[in-house]
């Protein structure tokens, strides 16, 4: 018997079907679509979770996996920086050879990656990024067979362990555990030139929003059902970047954790009538009656904030992890978050001079929802609210006829009485087709 995390399956052009896992190292290869698998070790490979095997036109086979390097966090994502490294083996997977180096960024927590060869002969690598801020998926393209690659680019998917893979119509189709706020198995199918830069991703209250010409009126009733978050583009280096978020808010009523704004490490509690900083000694700041203009600025070690245009508070933050997230919404998504407000413009602009980009998003209730690209090309499988995310969403999938899926994935219920964070989850199935991303609203 073999242990391992996540093992995944591939099936090559000679009709053999190839499963690989760490924990230790092994490959099996079955002759009967999965019966019974001839399972070796596997030398070479160090790093831990590997991808699919890839058949290569030169008969190589190629794989990537991770490993966190040292044991001291790194400022910027807090925990040891991610290795993300692509392996190659002429032998059938019986040994592997370090091949490049796909991702090793102090900032960015590039891991658990997919491959997959795109029908030009290009490879595309998808990665997940483990900071926990909201910070979305990368890719990175080689056009020589994985010896080198191209700059890392974020794409607009926040999730965690991607299969990516070509489908027989040609698109690209990714499943993946949704870690933005509302989390989930999800899947996306498109082309690769819209693989580029962030979307925002939401959680509305399921029956208490509405979008008119003067703004997105919220009335969360509180608790899981009713919770709201906008997860925005997050700070990548807050050890250099400079960031500024405007909002035009208006609030009637509001619990301890109802609404509020995650930037610049701290969170803003707004209520009727103030806004406080949720630090140390925080107090208070006044708002004026009716739709209050808020502007939030971060430079490295410093927020301040703006009301109608006048400063009101500057604090003192650390240059870390803790100042990457910018959000909007419910502090918290379970408890305490009853609240009825209206959001009716956001500008958000972050410099990031270590990654030579300028980002730059505006949005006003005539735009749609500020989430619209997410609810429109994001296919929910299975909602898991209140789940800790270890316990679902990472998948597998594959194609059974022409625009036919199945996907396999792992989850649990956060109601059952049996749930054990941690501890109690199970795998389950789904079909579906390219015609359900048409109908996902």
């Amino acid at each position: 018997a073999y242990g391992g995390h996540s093992p995944r399956l591939s099936v090559h052009s000679d009709g053999r079907m190839a499963v690989i896992s760490d924990g230790p190292g092994m490959i099996g290869w079955s002759y009967d679509r999965g019966e019974r698998f001839d399972v070796q070790t596997v030398g070479g490979l160090e790093h831990s979770m590997p991808d699919r095997l890839i058949e290569m036109p030169d008969g190589a086979c190629l794989t990537t996996a991770h490993m966190h390097r040292g044991q001291a966090p790194a400022p910027a994502c807090g925990q040891p920086p991610a290795e993300q490294m692509v392996f190659r083996s002429h032998n059938r997977g019986k040994n592997f050879a370090a091949l490049s180096l796909l991702s090793h960024d102090p900032a960015l927590s590039l891991c658990e990656a997919s491959m997959c060869l795109l029908p030009d002969g290009r490879l595309l690598a998808l990665m997940r990024e483990n900071s926990g801020v909201y910070e979305p998926m990368y890719s990175r393209i080689s056009e020589d067979g994985g010896l080198t690659w191209s700059e890392p680019a974020p794409t607009p998917l926040i999730g965690h362990r991607p299969t990516v893979g070509v489908t027989l119509g040609g698109k690209l189709l990714v499943t993946y555990r949704d870690v933005g706020p509302r989390q989930r198995t999800a899947a996306w199918l498109g082309d690769l030139d819209e693989l580029t830069d962030f979307e925002v991703h939401g959680r509305l209250p399921e029956d208490g929003w509405r979008l008119t010409d003067e703004g997105l009126f919220v009335a969360g009733t509180g608790g899981r059902a009713g919770a709201f978050r906008l997860a925005l583009r997050p700070i990548s280096w807050p050890l250099s970047a400079r960031a500024e978020f405007s909002l035009s808010v208006s609030v009637e009523q509001a619990g301890e954790n109802g609404v509020g704004v995650r930037f610049g490490g701290v969170w803003w509690r707004i209520l009727p009538g103030s806004i406080r900083p949720m630090v140390a000694g925080g107090r208070n700041i006044r708002l004026p009656e009716g739709v209050a203009k808020l502007r939030l600025r971060y430079e490295p070690g410093t927020v301040s904030l703006a009301v109608n245009g006048r400063t009101r508070k500057r604090l003192p933050v650390t240059a870390d992890v803790t100042a990457r997230a910018v959000a909007v919404g419910n502090r918290d998504l379970e408890k305490d978050n009853a609240a009825a407000f209206g959001l009716h413009a956001m500008q958000l602009c972050i410099e990031e001079p270590r990654y030579a980009r300028v980002y730059s998003w505006a949005w006003e209730p005539g735009m749609g929802l500020p989430n619209a690209w997410e609810r429109a090309r994001v296919l929910t499988l299975r909602d898991a609210p209140g789940v800790w995310f270890g316990d679902m969403g990472y998948s597998g999938w594959c194609e059974t006829a022409p625009g036919f899926f199945f996907c396999a994935y792992h989850h649990a219920d956060a109601d059952a009485q049996d749930y054990e964070p941690g501890k109690r989850a199970w795998i389950e199935g789904v079909t579906f087709t390219s015609e359900d991303f048409a109908d996902e609203e």
